[in-house]
């Protein structure tokens, strides 16, 4: 045998902690990308590859977890409140949807409506 030493054992799932870390990264990409494309048009080509972006992450999530985690699930635009094990703190997510329209609060309200009118006319798709 030449000199390179034993290959790693290779587990065949992923450990527990090592799947909620990953849950919670595409949560936050999921969450983040929800708060840019408030912004976007919805034609544009930034809006789809962000969208995209979006699903990816939420498919891998639901990938790791067999499908028991679903961030865009139920009926608020708010996902913070759809994230497993995170204790939903409102306010917290007013100040964050605020701070990403630029202290605005109207701005962030008219955000807001545009994106629960956009989850709207997804669910309405066959």
């Amino acid at each position: 045998m030449s000199g390179g030493g034993r290959r790693t054992q290779r587990h065949p799932a992923i450990f527990p902690d090592q799947q909620a870390e990953l849950v919670r990264l595409a949560y936050d990409v999921w969450r983040k990308c929800s708060l840019a494309m408030v912004l976007l048009q919805v034609e544009s080509d930034d809006y789809r590859t962000v969208a995209g972006f979006q699903a990816t992450a939420l498919d891998f999530a639901k990938a790791i977890t067999q499908g028991e985690v679903d961030f865009a699930r139920g009926t608020t635009t708010t996902p913070g409140d759809r994230m497993p094990g995170r204790p939903m703190d409102r306010d917290a997510e007013v100040e964050r949807a605020i701070e990403a329209c630029g202290g605005d609060a109207r701005m962030a309200v008219r955000a807001l409506l545009d994106l629960k009118q956009r989850f709207e006319a997804v669910r309405q798709l066959p």
